[in-house]
């Protein structure tokens, strides 16, 4: 990911990454002294520190590992960022309620600068979910006032249900404006079957696939695993890099993170027939989003990067169609008219994000197809 090095202190990290999913191990001497307790929590237990206790608590370590993993121990790798902090947050080894899920999105997060969250619905092809009542409230409030009003960064996997065509744009926390959605590249810069594309993806960092693994600390004092992977591995590495990202600029908001992995992105499998130019000049892909990220690219970039100004919206009212869809690839279109005065009325100076809320009857979800086209 890295296409040059740094100086050894030229970047050292004090911020804190949080991890929400499972258990952490905190006792790992590979994490044990980059740990962050006070920026920690277990929801599950309603307990202060995240301790792993099921047989399968090991997905915190390992993603943990990937970012803040110390260096120079002899002990499994070295994180991303080896200086990072990290904390960990337990909701997901027990059914939770809706205000956890709330708190836990939220838990410190004046310390806890960036959210990686390698978890959400099903990857079976057939469910679609979104974050509801104060959860959606809680994402909100983070990139609103989280990091003294700088904002979270949450970080999503896009999921591993490629395999069953499934796609992150069914999920509301990938395809939220709010958060940074991370698909996964195998070692030959290849999509690997089980990630999943769509249109809400930002970018891909590497992870499992052509017969490797990522290879990253695990629960047990010095114990290592070798076989860690999916896009839940993708999702950290991203994570760490944005923790750099935040070391030499801390200044930068939620939305200056997005357009510095977005700028700075590379293409990969370039001959991909899906690499699709975008009106800003840039291309896209619905497998990759904007390309690789590359941890020199984005340090170096994010030095000179001027804050964007405050977000402004322009939401349009609703277009009630009252028709039958028609079976057949034609479909039924729906067309939305922005004039330059609406946006000059808005303050708009760039469009970012597009959210469109459809309202619809059907009896079988899965054969209904819905496209958002640019006029450009």
């Amino acid at each position: 990911m890295a296409s040059a090095s740094f100086l050894a202190d030229d970047i050292m990290v004090p911020h804190a990454l949080r991890f929400v999913r499972l258990g952490l191990d905190f006792e790992s001497l590979d994490l044990k002294d980059n740990f962050f307790a006070a920026g920690s929590h277990d929801f599950n237990d309603n307990t202060e520190l995240p301790r792993p206790i099921l047989d399968d608590d090991v997905h915190g370590t390992r993603c943990a590992g990937e970012i803040a993993a110390v260096r120079d121990n002899n002990v499994c790798g070295v994180g991303v960022a080896y200086n990072a902090r990290v904390s960990g947050i337990r909701i997901l080894s027990k059914d939770i309620t809706d205000a956890d899920e709330a708190m836990a999105l939220n838990y410190r997060y004046h310390d806890n600068h960036i959210m990686s969250c390698s978890w959400g619905p099903p990857d079976d092809g057939a469910s679609a979910d979104a974050p509801q009542g104060i959860i959606a409230k809680a994402v909100v409030n983070g990139v609103t006032n989280g990091r003294n009003g700088k904002g979270t960064i949450y970080v999503f996997a896009t999921g591993n249900g490629g395999l069953y065509q499934d796609n992150c744009n069914f999920d509301g926390y990938t395809n939220s404006v709010y958060t940074l959605t991370i698909g996964a590249i195998d070692i030959l810069n290849r999509h690997p079957y089980y990630s999943e594309a769509c249109s809400a993806q930002i970018a891909v960092t590497y992870s499992s696939g052509a017969g490797h693994f990522i290879f990253t600390t695990d629960v047990g004092s010095e114990k290592c695993a070798a076989n860690h992977g999916g896009t839940s591995a993708a999702a950290p590495l991203a994570a760490g890099l944005l923790a750099l990202v935040l070391d030499v600029r801390p200044d930068l908001n939620w939305r200056d993170v997005q357009h510095i992995c977005i700028r700075t992105a590379e293409i990969v499998s370039a001959d991909d027939e899906d690499w699709k130019p975008t009106y800003a000049g840039r291309k896209f892909n619905h497998k990759f989003g904007y390309g690789r990220l590359d941890a020199y690219r984005m340090v170096t970039f994010a030095r000179t990067w001027k804050s964007v100004k405050p977000q402004t919206r322009l939401q349009m009212p609703p277009v009630h169609l009252n028709a039958t869809i028609p079976f057949g690839p034609d479909g039924l279109q729906s067309n939305v008219t922005v004039t330059h005065e609406m946006v000059a009325s808005a303050g708009l100076e760039r469009l970012e994000h597009v959210t469109v809320t459809v309202n619809l009857n059907h009896s079988l979800r899965g054969d209904v197809e819905i496209m958002l086209v640019s006029p450009n």
